[in-house]
């Protein structure tokens, strides 16, 4: 018989037993039992169920929740607690007479406790009060409270004897106790109460549930959506409109039968929840909390802030180096010493929930709650192997997050299905750790494994970790989408240490005499140690700057980072493959074998971090140029903070200011403007070729720009060009004429009588450019289009448009300078706003069209 028939016998008996025996016409005894002949002969079991079909199943419940005996020849079965029929007076029970060892533990949800603090706990329909003798997570609990139980009461087993109460223990050792003469235990016999994630528990006579501080669970976890259901069809508006009287609405959605209401704030969801019932047209409603709307405190951006401001306090004072990064770590990692055990026990019951289903899984936690570098409210990642994986590995993990939410151990469970590899996201409720499971790629297992590697060589190599990976979410540049991640900044780190003057060993170095026979060389020599002598003489203050002085001068246009060798790379080893180095024999196989690309390193990015194991990949390849640019600022003013005092705190306190090409600085005053163009951090069409002369990377750029803007007026918006010198720059020259590098500040004189800057963006929705190939070629194409629709106004007497134009050089880019010469009506105005937005980001899309086309070049 298949098991979900044992478990529908199962639930009939349960029905039968407890609540409906005398209404069905069953024969039931003082003790509760009733023969099995007469069951088998009811309509619920005629014809389906067999007496060995009723034994497997009391023998096989998990809370033994049915007892068999033998009397006249008649096999009898009873249920051992939980009974509503007033007859059975005489159950089985062994009465508590004194306070035992065990704890008499009431298990209930979030929605009864408003009535329980204040009424007590009431048996209501049932002849007894259930209670267990510890916790669902306890592991030798047969029964007495549910594994989803989200608020836990404790009894005071001595004070209730003492006044009268009675307890009884059934034959599944589920503890009972009819009450008072009320058939309530009121609060004052309550001991403590605490919620499920497991935290500090508080006195029940504060009538509070214990979370660590003194807010209401669901506040903390922020439940602001309710569920209801039982409303009539068609009443939906003045369902919204009877629930806004508790508090301000900002969502509401309606399925089939039920309805999520979303309020603005938690306490109105409260003040529903306190009103026991609530009656809408006539019908009475079933309201509960929308627990999937419960969005986790742990990373929020408020804790974050919170955290952060902590930090910021503690830290003005002070001003030894090594006091701020105590300082720093204590708020940080508060229970350091504490989390691995947090930890084990987090595995311990991923384990316990999974392995029935998949006796050979293995728990593997990697991250940062590996490496050691996690803060106090960071995730844990797992990573599960030998879970049989099926063609539809969504599904699978489907399959997961309903054994974990089964269990009771864990809640808020999601499948996020869409991410490269998918997870499950769940809390773990005795931790209250968010965690994020998948069981596709084990690649971040040996990453986090060799990061830990070498962070442990020597404490202060951790410790200047910590400190670069605060600085740098303090300062936007580390998290998701176009951000560093953690894992590449700790890459840069260690490549920083195996440089002059540490020269840790090299991820190569760490794998000779090591055989693999993955795809990816992920195993290293464990018995490897690291000579840290320089380390160790070398303060902690010098090892975390000369991280920011190496990255403020690195150049990444033109260059790979590669921990795995422990060198700088030319960008071009890994365009052309018979460049690539011999000893990454295992990447150019595959090279071999790639016929759609996907194995090569990506390298048309801003910065190159080669990943260790998996040659191909480039750790860096999300990093946005605008996140570069920030990065290099950011290192920049590092290094000139640790010129100073109160170090720490100026790193995690003083923000950096930065131009974005998409919004260029510039104003316009009068007649005059002046455009702000920062240098990109992508220049590679000008690294990969190197020049002839002694020019700085600047000059270089300078002049680039130079030809481009001549390009944009000349050859995109028609107009004639004098160029024209002034007495200082022409000074200049003459002072040093014998100079290759001077780049003199030049000044042109545009007019034009013919308008093509105006219904450029319309035009090229109506002609195909498809096939234009780059910026030039499709600009050039609307040009000619509109030149031909809008011949030059040969007669007038003076241009439409005529302006003068300089273009400065300043640190770290140039300044375009606009003066009006003449403008017929407010053509002059028009134009300037347009080139205000257009030059940017022409100039953006015409440097990246070079780059591409370098590339390219290199590869034929």
């Amino acid at each position: 018989m298949p098991y979900k028939d044992d478990i529908t016998l199962s639930k009939c008996l349960t029905k039968i037993l407890r609540h409906r025996a005398k209404e069905e016409g069953l024969e039931i005894t003082k003790e509760g039992f009733v023969k099995i002949t007469d069951i088998l002969e009811h309509r619920f079991f005629k014809g389906k169920y067999t007496v060995d079909d009723i034994k497997r199943v009391v023998a096989s419940n998990d809370k033994r929740r049915f007892s068999l005996r033998s009397t006249d020849r008649n096999l009898e079965i009873c249920a051992n607690q939980g009974h509503s029929i007033k007859d059975i007076t005489e159950l089985i029970l062994i009465p508590i007479t004194q306070a035992e060892t065990f704890g008499v533990i009431h298990g209930t949800y979030f929605k009864n406790w408003h009535k329980i603090k204040t009424e007590g706990l009431s048996r209501m329909r049932r002849n007894h009060i259930h209670f267990a003798k510890g916790l669902p997570t306890d592991g030798n609990i047969i029964s007495g409270m549910r594994n989803d139980c989200q608020v836990y009461i404790y009894i005071n087993l001595p004070l209730s004897i003492a006044e009268g109460l009675k307890f009884f223990t059934s034959a599944n050792q589920v503890i009972l106790s009819p009450g008072d003469e009320d058939g309530v235990i009121k609060p004052k016999y309550f001991l403590k109460v605490h919620s499920s994630n497991g935290q500090k528990a508080m006195e029940a006579g504060e009538n509070k549930i214990a979370i660590g501080s003194e807010h209401n669970l669901h506040n903390n976890l922020k439940i602001q959506s309710l569920y209801v259901k039982g409303y009539f069809n068609n009443v939906q508006s003045q369902l919204v409109e009877y629930f806004s009287t508790f508090g301000n609405i900002t969502r509401n959605h309606f399925g089939p039968g039920f309805a999520f209401i979303d309020f603005s704030d938690p306490n109105s969801v409260e003040k529903v929840m306190s009103h026991k019932v609530h009656i809408f047209k006539g019908r009475k409603l079933y309201v509960d909390y929308n627990r999937n709307s419960i969005r986790v405190p742990v990373n929020s951006e408020e804790t974050q802030k919170n955290i952060h401001e902590a930090i910021v306090s503690k830290l003005e004072p002070l001003d030894n180096f090594d006091q701020e990064f105590f300082c720093l770590a204590d708020i940080l990692q508060p229970d350091f010493s504490e989390s691995f055990s947090r930890y084990n026990i987090l595995c311990a019951d991923l384990y316990n929930v999974l392995g029935r289903a998949y006796p050979d899984v293995v728990v593997h936690r990697f991250g940062s709650s590996l490496t050691g570098l996690a803060f106090g409210n960071s995730d844990v990642d797992i990573y599960l192997s030998n879970v049989s994986r099926s063609k539809d590995e969504v599904k699978k993990l489907w399959g997961l997050k309903k054994l974990l939410m089964r269990s009771g151990l864990f809640t808020n469970c999601l499948v996020i299905a869409a991410a490269k590899i998918p997870i499950v996201k769940c809390l773990h409720r005795r931790t209250n750790i968010q965690c994020d499971i998948n069981i596709k790629s084990n690649l971040g297992v040996h990453n986090s494994a060799l990061v830990h590697y070498y962070l442990s060589a020597d404490v202060k190599i951790r410790r200047a970790m910590l400190i670069i990976k605060y600085w740098a979410r303090c300062l936007n540049i580390s998290g998701k989408q176009n951000l560093f991640t953690s894992y590449c900044l700790t890459l840069m780190f260690i490549f920083v240490l195996q440089r002059e003057p540490y020269k840790l060993s090299s991820v190569c170095s760490l794998q000779e005499r090591v055989y693999d026979d993955s795809v990816w060389a992920d195993s290293v020599r464990k018995d490897h140690r690291f000579n840290t002598e320089k380390i160790q003489s070398t303060p902690l203050k010098d090892i975390v700057r000369q991280f920011f002085e190496f990255y403020a001068n690195f150049d990444f246009t033109s260059h790979i980072i590669s921990p795995y060798l422990g060198e700088i790379l030319p960008l071009a080893y890994f365009e052309c493959p018979e460049q690539i180095p011999d000893c990454y024999q295992t990447y150019r196989q595959l090279l071999r074998a790639d016929d759609d690309g996907s194995m090569r390193f990506t390298i048309k990015c801003p910065v190159s971090v080669q990943d260790p194991f998996e040659h191909s990949r480039n750790v860096s390849a999300n990093v946005g140029v605008s996140t570069l640019q920030r990065f290099q600022l950011a290192l920049k003013r590092a290094t000139e903070i640790f010129a100073g005092d109160r170090i720490l705190y100026r790193l995690c306190t003083e923000q950096i200011t930065q131009p974005r090409a998409s919004h260029p600085v510039g104003q316009i005053i009068d007649d005059a403007f002046e455009l702000k163009l920062t240098r990109s951090a992508n220049l590679r069409y000008l690294t990969l070729h190197q020049s002839t002369g002694d020019e700085s990377l600047d000059d270089r750029w300078f002049e680039s720009l130079k030809r481009f803007l001549l390009m944009v007026f000349k050859d995109f918006l028609l107009f004639t060009q004098e160029e024209v010198r002034d007495d200082e720059s022409r000074s200049k020259g003459i002072k040093a004429t014998n100079q290759k590098d001077i780049h003199d500040n030049v000044q042109y004189i545009f007019s034009t009588k013919v308008n093509v800057w105006t219904s450029r963006k319309q035009t090229a929705k109506l002609l195909d450019l498809s096939g234009a190939n780059g910026l030039v070629e499709r600009e050039l194409a609307i040009t000619e289009h509109l030149k031909k629709s809008r011949p030059p106004f040969v007669d007038l007497p003076a241009p439409l448009v005529s302006f003068k134009m300089k273009i400065v050089r300043d640190e770290g880019g140039a300044t375009i300078c606009i003066s009006k010469i003449s403008s017929y009506k407010k053509l002059y105005k028009s134009f300037i706003c347009l080139m205000y937005g257009l030059i940017p980001t022409w100039l953006e899309h015409y440097e990246k069209d070079l780059n591409d086309s370098a590339m390219n070049s290199i590869k034929s």
